[in-house]
């Protein structure tokens, strides 16, 4: 069966979905050339968009105060690369334009039977995308814009000073000399990143990133006797993930409600939990917890 029939079909076992997934992983889907890596991410609710929290929770304006902020109050904890201290800040909850994504069928499909239980869930699948590594120039380019730089107001004569200040061009990476070519790159709608595992959840659940990019809405000239040439850029979250995605293969699979608990079993059985994807002591404490109650009310508690 075809994945997007299966789409409508749902998913009731583990076995059902890695047969999909299976198909999908092993497609030759090139794009331009270039053989990627395949992706997943699971939402336990299928109704729910596939957007980056700081776009749902309309905070673009204020990505920048957000990351300058915290990283005032704690210094010592962002000691890394911008892309591990963007990571380490989705990791604890900030809203950022990062989305998680993993490597592990398994592991999208154990979030895509998440609360809550009376919803069905989502599996996102994203076939042999072209992917760069976390150190890639480019993937550090955008990163540092979301650091220094406002989206709502912006001058992109400003952000390519910057860029020819910090990155060097080598044979193997060009870096924009042009505006024009800068705004390819910032409004790019997504970047698949393998980063560096810094911490142990992103390695348990072999974790990686899109970094959703912008779409430009305008361009205003700027109101200066100096420079009259000037002029400002306005950018709004990406429009429309998933429909682009769509267009380079991407597939999603429905997880029935009715399935999500008989399906965690499953992947328990064979060591997708939460103690083994969330290996610290919080989760280990709540999943020993609910695992002794489970076994003291009877074989069919799991919750």
């Amino acid at each position: 069966m075809e994945a997007r029939d299966q789409e409508s079909c749902g998913i009731s076992s583990v076995s059902d979905y890695l047969a999909i997934v299976g198909n999908a992983s092993n497609r030759d889907f090139l794009i331009n050339g270039v053989n990627g890596v395949t992706f997943y991410r699971g939402q336990s609710d299928s109704k729910w968009e596939l957007s980056p929290s700081l776009f749902r929770e309309g905070l673009l304006d204020s990505e920048n105060v957000l990351l300058t902020s915290i990283r005032r109050y704690r210094p010592d904890d962002f000691s890394g690369s911008r892309l591990q201290q963007l990571a380490l800040l989705q990791h604890y909850g900030m809203p950022t334009r990062l989305l998680d994504v993993t490597t592990n069928p398994l592991v999208g499909l154990y979030f895509a039977c998440g609360e809550p239980k009376d919803a069905d869930g989502r599996v996102f699948v994203f076939p042999k995308m072209p992917t760069s590594w976390g150190s890639d120039p480019f993937i550090s380019m955008v990163i540092d814009f979301c650091f220094d730089f406002c989206a709502v107001k912006c001058d992109l004569d400003a952000v390519l000073d910057q860029v020819k200040a910090n990155y060097s061009v080598t044979p193997h990476h060009i870096m924009p000399d042009t505006v024009k070519r800068l705004l390819a790159h910032l409004t790019s709608p997504h970047q698949f990143v393998l980063p560096e595992w810094t911490n142990p959840r992103i390695g348990a659940q072999r974790g990686a990133f899109i970094v959703c990019g912008m779409d430009l809405l305008c361009v205003e000239p700027a109101i200066s006797h100096v420079d009259p040439n000037k002029q400002y850029y306005f950018f709004g979250p990406t429009s429309d993930l998933y429909g682009r995605l769509e267009k380079r293969g991407a597939f999603s699979l429905i997880v029935p409600h009715q399935y999500k608990e008989d399906i965690l079993r499953q992947l328990e059985a064979i060591g997708i939990d939460e103690s083994s994807l969330f290996p610290d002591l919080p989760h280990a404490i709540a999943h020993t917890v609910r695992e002794v109650k489970a076994r003291k009310l009877g074989p069919h508690c799991f919750s």
